[in-house]
């Protein structure tokens, strides 16, 4: 029944990417697979449609998790975001579809806000750790993220597996599911 439910929840994201008025960060005429240049500058404020400035932990579950303006890739596309957080810590998770690259589409890393150390109740940030992070701080550690959305590494992201019964999910929705998942790329303390 979960399946279902996520293949649902990422149709109507990407329905909701094709209805709004955010540019897009690749042009009508590239496909996915050609490279874009990396928008280098980190952002440490949101788009005005995107929510309130500063931004932090806050702002970015209410986009990613309550989808309240739509996919996070139409806010922020491929640009560093840097704001505090708490280091909850995590892993790779157990994900019966096996998808693969397993760091980004199946993580169980999160964050949640600076202070907020509750083991119960603190709501969390959910998020991938690039690979090339060799370091994470202890969990319960105030931290500096650098992260973004639209990782290079999503283009890559497909299912293996599938439960008994079901299809593997289609790769553009797959994609687009992982280029919507927030990547930390550094974490100092």
């Amino acid at each position: 029944m979960r399946k279902p439910l996520v293949l649902l929840a990422v149709a109507l994201t990407i329905a909701g990417c094709a209805m709004t008025n955010q540019p897009s960060t690749t042009s009508e005429l590239e496909t996915p697979s050609q490279s874009r240049a990396p928008n280098l500058e980190p952002r440490t404020s949101m788009p005005v449609a995107c929510g309130s400035e500063p931004l932090d932990v806050a702002a970015l579950i209410a986009i990613t998790q309550d989808n309240v303006v739509g996919p996070p890739v139409a806010c922020f596309g491929d640009a560093p975001l840097s704001f505090e957080a708490n280091w909850v810590g995590g892993g790779i998770a157990d994900c019966p579809a096996a998808p693969e690259p397993a760091w980004l589409a199946c993580s169980s890393f999160s964050l949640r806000a600076v202070g907020d150390t509750r083991k119960v109740g603190a709501a969390q940030l959910f998020v991938a750790v690039d690979p090339a992070l060799t370091t994470l701080p202890d969990p319960g550690t105030d931290v500096q993220v650098t992260a973004q959305f639209d990782h290079p590494a999503a283009q890559d992201c497909h299912e293996t597996g599938s439960m008994p019964g079901e299809s593997p999910a289609p790769v553009a929705v797959m994609i687009e599911l992982c280029r919507n998942i927030l990547v930390i790329t550094d974490v100092s303390s």
